[in-house]
């Protein structure tokens, strides 16, 4: 069962509550461009894990750990979501709760 509105919102702790500012940066072409590359570096999940949570610092304007994760899985579902990836709440399970 879903908490939220997305596959990934099964792994966010917070559901809902980054929903508006996840969906309005997923929909920033430059920001799913730079995630796209990020799926390219040598170490992808490392790679795409730092510019999810960079992308959601910098728009939280906080280094608050807890609030920078919950953004940067928010944003990855929206992408996720956006772009039809399968397997999304096995994925962010993967990424951000190592």
């Amino acid at each position: 069962m879903s908490r939220g509105p997305l596959e990934g919102c099964q792994a966010c702790k917070s559901p809902c509550v980054f929903g508006p500012l996840g969906s309005r940066l997923a929909r920033r072409a430059e920001f799913r461009s730079g995630l796209s590359a990020a799926f390219k570096e040598k170490d992808a999940d490392k790679a795409i894990v730092r510019y999810c949570e960079r992308i959601a610092a910098d728009n939280l304007f906080t280094s608050n750990a807890e609030a920078v994760r919950g953004l940067a899985v928010c944003f990855y579902a929206y992408v996720a979501g956006l772009v039809g990836a399968r397997n999304v709440s096995g994925t962010i399970n993967r990424l951000f709760q190592g």
